[in-house]
């Protein structure tokens, strides 16, 4: 085998093997804080709203919160242009406000991901107002 090849295919496997690692712990942490639900790193349980999954990460109340999903950019047609969608997770209330965006073509079903965070949010803060 090809000396350079070989090294092209550790490469990738590497890269491979650290991405589900790094998949695993961010599980791992979610089901051990109650994660109800995330969205490329924005998160929450059924009080809060964490940003991150460092130990230091921002914690917002969820009480008073609402969120919304704006898309911006354009559609490439047919194959001609650039993509340049992006989907903003938009999160506001008392003391709190927060733009998440990303990039529709970085992740698979990227805004039905986010329009799913948002209304599993906005149903978690009504429940805790109601309480």
């Amino acid at each position: 085998m090809d000396p350079l090849l070989a090294v092209i295919i550790i490469l990738v496997v590497l890269s491979i093997g650290t991405a589900v690692a790094h998949g695993i712990q961010e599980a791992n942490k979610n089901r051990d804080e109650g994660v109800i639900a995330d969205f490329e790193g924005l998160r929450f349980t059924r009080t809060e709203l964490i940003e991150g999954y460092w130990k230091n990460a921002t914690r917002h109340s969820l009480a008073g919160l609402s969120a919304r999903v704006e898309d911006t950019g354009k559609k490439a047609h047919l194959g001609r242009g650039r993509d340049d969608r992006r989907v903003h997770v938009i999160v506001e209330g008392p003391h709190t406000a927060i733009v998440h965006s990303k990039r529709v073509g970085d992740t698979l079903n990227a805004d039905a991901r986010a329009r799913q965070f948002v209304t599993r949010l906005n149903m978690a803060s009504r429940q805790l107002e109601q309480h």
